[in-house]
């Protein structure tokens, strides 16, 4: 896969990260002064723009916390086991649990320090795994994607963070399925990723595509969804072209990724959540990850599926000893084909041998 490793030039505004983070903030149950007991870290793409040109990041955050995105799911999963954990299930100031959530990408400094975009990511994660565990008290924290493991890598095994409790969704190719990568209290829930890009793959070339395009951001769940659609297109005669961008949210460097790397025969476009945008503006046909009727097709997430799938980990997550691995797969209805409502039969992969490890709990549920 080529990699590109450029420095972002240009982060969210610091004036509209206050004003999300205060004054207009989206459906943030607690204000950040009040004690709770569930957290959820998400990031957000600041799509739309506001009426005075910069990105609407209330828009952004409020749209992820309600459609079937893995952060609307983990909140809608959060929220409901706040709501439905009795009395009798709590003690002490357990009884007040309430959810807050918090989104790193927004505590970013606008300061060109030639640091990368992933690296200052993860600072800002980390800090505000900080503010939920150490300053919240918070007991369990949802971690929405593998984009955080590096800040959860660097806090996991410090003292101050024994007593939490974290649910982290991941992918087939991420290090924290490796031994010893997550902690005691820690369940990483794994979505079937290589499944989700086999239907792409093989759907897109059952309907005539013969060279499909990919287009993500660099990381583990673009790695393991690639490896899923070259092998669901190959099934079909179809071939598969991919590039991914580093550059983090910044409109300008993906544009250029976009036009420069993916080739004039590609007949079908496919993207991730921050890239699908762009691909969809780029006047060839795609796919696409969410309902979208302009696409040729959509393999979709059961936002219903995985909201129960997570609200089970939330509700066990305080119970664990030992560190839990739980799969989630087309098996469990987790896809949704716009043209069938039965999916054509999904291999199951191979699950890599440190989620089977003695160590570890393994779930296909």
């Amino acid at each position: 896969m080529k990699k590109q490793y450029k420095i972002i030039a240009l982060i969210v505004l610091a004036a509209t990260a206050v004003a999300l983070l205060t004054g207009c903030r989206p459906p943030n149950t607690v204000s950040s002064g009040t004690p709770y007991k569930l957290a959820m870290l998400m990031n957000v793409y600041p799509y739309e723009k506001a009426e005075n040109g910069e990105y609407d990041l209330n828009a952004a955050a409020t749209r992820a916390l309600s459609d079937a995105s893995v952060s609307g799911c983990a909140w809608a999963a959060l929220k409901d086991h706040a709501k439905t954990t009795s009395d009798s299930d709590r003690t002490g100031d357990d009884k007040t649990e309430a959810v807050k959530y918090y989104v790193p990408s927004l505590a970013l400094t606008l300061k060109n320090d030639n640091k990368s975009y992933g690296d200052k990511f993860t600072s800002a994660a980390q800090q505000q795994l900080k503010t939920a565990v150490e300053t919240n008290k918070a007991a369990t924290v949802v971690i929405t994607s593998d984009e955080f493991a590096g800040a959860y890598a660097k806090v996991k095994d410090e003292k101050k963070y024994k007593d939490a409790s974290f649910v982290i969704v991941t992918n087939p190719a991420s290090d924290l399925l490796k031994d010893g990568a997550i902690n005691s209290k820690t369940t990483a829930v794994v979505l079937q990723t290589e499944q989700h890009g086999y239907l792409f793959g093989y759907y897109a070339a059952e309907k005539g595509f013969k060279n499909i395009g990919y287009f993500g951001a660099e990381g583990s769940a673009s790695v393991a969804f690639v490896t899923g659609l070259k092998k669901g297109a190959e099934a079909g005669g179809a071939s598969v072209v991919d590039f991914c961008t580093s550059s983090g949210p910044n409109e300008t460097v993906i544009k250029e990724d976009l036009e420069a790397n993916i080739p004039g025969t590609v007949d079908l476009l496919i993207g991730d959540e921050l890239t699908m945008q762009y691909v969809a503006a780029s006047g060839k046909k795609y796919a696409s990850i969410c309902k979208d009727e302009k696409a040729e097709f959509s393999v979709t997430i059961n936002g219903e599926v995985l909201t129960a799938k997570l609200k089970e980990a939330v509700s066990g997550a305080r119970l664990i000893s030992n560190p839990k691995t739980v799969w989630i797969t087309a098996a469990d209805g987790l896809f949704v084909y716009s043209g069938s409502a039965e999916l054509v039969t999904v291999p199951e992969f191979s699950t890599p041998a440190a989620a089977a490890s003695a160590d570890t709990t393994s779930e296909t549920t």
